[in-house]
């Protein structure tokens, strides 16, 4: 997610003594939010998106639906859960109570291809494709983190921090290990190990591959395995 998204579904909560919520689209190279009418009987314990608004917004290449929790934690109700699964769409939680957003993939989801996602900051990048990936094969969901322009140059180490604790060095790999390499001596790079010399990962401004390590492999860091 990038801070902008993150920072617009918080001031849309901490606005509103509702619940607020609606669809997060992706639209040409970038993600959009569209904020929907609440039309929940109870509109400050639950959220209730309308037949038309649910119309409008399938037509579009929805990667999410998100809502807030006023006087709840972050965690996920029964209800909020039905509504992913239902949707097959994952969510994000933002509570105006722990200020926090906890974000939950279902298992309804369709992943598609690893291959051809075309690359957006914060949502189709190689971020987002090793929590897809690890989510599908190991149903391990790793921590969603804020991925703006300067990511990579000031924030990357947050990345590898989270990584340490799901994830342990190793010397010998084998399908499904996770790759990391630098730039310029630093972490800035993440993918999946496929064997025989090929990974799968997405670098900016292209599409996620499964390729031969390559040229990358003059900056590669350490292999990691699922603890």
């Amino acid at each position: 997610m990038t801070s902008k998204i993150y920072q617009e579904i918080i001031t849309q909560a901490e606005s509103s003594d509702e619940e607020i919520g609606g669809f997060i689209y992706l639209e040409g190279s970038q993600a959009k939010i569209e904020k929907c009418e609440n039309i929940a009987l109870d509109k400050k314990n639950f959220f209730e998106v309308s037949a038309d608004d649910y119309i409008k917004n399938s037509k579009r290449d929805l990667y999410a639906i998100y809502h807030s929790h006023v006087d709840s934690d972050s965690n996920f109700s029964e209800q909020d859960l039905e509504v992913s699964e239902e949707s097959c769409l994952p969510i994000y939680v933002y509570s105006k109570l722990d200020k926090k957003i906890n974000s939950y993939i279902p298992l309804s989801y369709d992943y598609g291809d690893f291959q051809g996602r075309k690359y957006i900051r914060g949502f189709n990048d190689c971020h987002s494709l090793i929590r897809d990936f690890y989510k599908k094969e190991k149903n391990i969901l790793l921590p969603d983190c804020i991925r703006d322009e300067s990511f990579r140059e000031n924030n990357f180490t947050i990345v590898i921090e989270e990584m340490n604790k799901f994830f342990e060095k190793i010397d010998d790999f084998k399908f499904g290990d996770l790759f990391v390499f630098s730039q310029k001596g630093n972490e800035k790079h993440l993918a999946v190990y496929y064997g025989d010399g090929k990974i799968l990962h997405h670098c900016i401004g292209r599409l996620s591959a499964i390729e031969e390590i390559g040229i990358l492999g003059k900056n590669f860091i350490g292999g990691y395995r699922l603890k």
